[in-house]
C-alpha cells in the first residue's frame, strides 16, 4: 500500500473514531516532533566522565517520552537519583552516540536488539551488566498478532510491531537480568531470561500529589473510565451493559470517558447527556480530571496478554483519593485489597451488583483514604528506590 494511501486511510479511521480534534492533534505532533526532538525524545546528554565512587546507569528506552517512559524510565531513575546515583535516560534512536564507558549498567526497556545492538555489543565487552525492562507482554508475537489493535492495523505496520516482538524477545534472551513490572510478567520472563527477574513495580513521584485538585461538590456521581491507549476498547464494552443500566435508573449519575475509545459504540441517544467524552490528555491534566470524578473503572478481559497488565490507573486514582473498581486480572486482585483500598469484581456478570452496592456504601470515602495512603507508603521513591538497587548491587557483585 502507497504511503498516500495509508496517510489517508489512516487520517480517516482517527476522525471517523477520535473526532477531528484529534486528528489535527496528531497531526501536528507528527511534524513537531521532526523538529522539537527533545520535546518529543530522551536526547543523549553531553557529559564528562563519571564522577569516582558514584554508582551510575543507563536507560535506552524504546518509547519516546509517553506514560510508558515515565513509569519505567524517569521515575526508576529519580528513584536511584535520590540514592546518590548518576542515571541518564535516552532514546534507541540515538543511543549508539553514548559513551557506555559511563555507566556500570544499562536497562534497555522495550528495544529490540536490531535496534541497540551497537552498544549492546559495547556493553557486553566492557563487562557492563544489561538488564531488559518491560511492561507488558509487548515481546510476545504470539499474543501480540491476536489483539484487535493489531489486527485493524495495515499489515506493514503490523508487521513492523511484530517484528519488534521479536527483536525483544532475541534482546531478552542475551541479557544479564530483567525488570518486570508485575510477578505474572516476571514468572514469564523467566522462561526467556538466565539471570534473575527482579519486579520493580510502577512508582509515583512523591511531590506528585501536592498539586493534585480535591474534587469540588457536585450533585452528581461521576463514573470515570480513561484509556491510556487504543487497546481497550474490549475492557470497557466488558462493564458497557452494568453501566448503562446504573446510568439508565438514576439520571443522578454520569459517566466520564477519556482517552483512547471509541465514542461510538458507547453514545446512547437518551443518555448521551450524561456521557461526557474526553480527549488524551496530557498527564497534568488527566490527574486534575481524574481527581474529578467519584469512582475509577479498571475493567479489564481476562486474557492472557491482560494478566500482565499492572496497577497503575489504581495509583493514580488513588493519589487523587479516588476509589477504584476493577477486574480480578493478573496481579490486580492481589495488589487491589478487596473492600480495603477499592473493590474486585470478579466476573463480568458480578459488574453490576458490585458497582450498584458500592456506589451506595458509605465506605467508599474511608476506602479512597486507605488506598491513598496505602500507595504513599508502598509506592514512594525511597520505598522501592530501595528494592531497585539493591537488586542492581547485588547484580554486580554476581558477576
Amino acid at each position: 500500500m502507497s504511503l498516500m494511501l495509508r496517510f489517508l486511510n489512516k487520517s480517516y479511521k482517527t476522525i471517523r473514531d477520535y473526532g477531528v480534534g484529534e486528528f489535527i492533534k496528531r497531526l501536528f505532533i507528527f511534524f513537531d516532533r521532526k523538529i522539537r526532538l527533545g520535546r518529543y525524545y530522551h536526547l543523549p546528554q553531553k557529559k564528562g566522565k563519571k564522577a569516582l565512587n558514584v554508582e551510575s546507569l543507563l536507560f535506552v528506552s524504546g518509547e519516546p517520552k509517553n506514560a510508558t517512559s515515565y513509569y519505567r524510565c524517569e521515575i526508576p531513575a529519580r528513584q536511584l537519583e535520590m540514592r546518590g546515583w548518576q542515571v541518564d535516560i535516552v532514546f534507541e534512536k540515538f543511543a549508539e552516540g553514548v559513551d557506555v564507558a559511563n555507566y556500570k549498567y544499562i536497562v534497555f526497556y522495550r528495544t529490540p536488539l536490531s535496534a541497540v545492538c551497537g552498544i549492546f555489543e559495547q556493553a557486553r565487552q566492557r563487562g557492563i551488566k544489561t538488564i531488559f525492562s518491560v511492561d507488558d507482554f509487548v515481546y510476545r508475537r504470539d499474543l501480540i498478532e491476536n489483539l484487535d489493535y493489531t489486527k485493524a492495523l495495515f499489515s506493514e505496520d503490523a508487521e513492523l510491531l511484530l517484528k519488534r516482538a521479536d527483536g525483544m524477545l532475541a534482546l531478552m534472551q542475551e541479557v544479564d537480568a530483567g525488570i518486570a513490572s508485575t510477578k505474572y510478567l516476571a514468572e514469564d520472563m523467566k522462561k526467556h531470561i538466565q539471570g534473575e527477574v527482579f519486579v520493580n513495580r510502577n512508582g509515583i513521584l512523591d511531590e506528585k500529589r501536592k498539586r493534585l485538585k480535591l474534587k469540588a461538590e457536585n450533585q452528581k456521581i461521576i463514573l470515570g473510565y480513561f484509556s491510556g491507549s487504543e487497546t481497550h476498547d474490549r475492557d470497557f464494552e466488558i462493564i458497557w451493559p452494568a453501566v448503562k443500566n446504573i446510568l439508565e435508573e438514576d439520571e443522578n449519575f454520569e459517566l466520564w470517558l477519556g482517552g483512547r475509545i471509541d465514542k461510538r459504540k458507547f453514545a446512547t441517544g437518551s443518555l448521551s447527556s450524561r456521557i461526557k467524552h474526553l480527549p488524551f490528555m496530557s498527564r497534568e491534566k488527566y490527574m486534575e480530571t481524574l481527581a474529578g470524578i467519584d469512582i475509577n473503572l479498571l475493567p479489564l478481559e481476562n486474557t492472557e496478554f491482560n494478566r500482565g497488565k499492572s496497577e497503575i490507573k489504581f495509583l493514580e486514582a488513588a493519589l487523587c483519593e479516588v476509589p477504584t473498581v476493577a477486574s480480578a486480572v493478573g496481579d490486580l486482585a492481589s495488589v487491589i485489597k478487596n473492600m480495603e483500598t477499592g473493590m474486585i469484581v470478579e466476573s463480568s456478570e458480578k459488574w453490576y451488583e458490585v458497582l450498584r452496592n458500592f456506589i451506595r456504601s458509605e465506605q467508599r470515602g474511608e476506602i479512597a483514604k486507605n488506598a491513598k495512603n496505602w500507595v504513599e507508603k508502598n509506592y514512594s521513591l525511597d520505598s522501592l528506590g530501595s528494592q531497585l538497587e539493591l537488586f542492581l548491587l547485588e547484580l554486580y557483585k554476581g558477576k
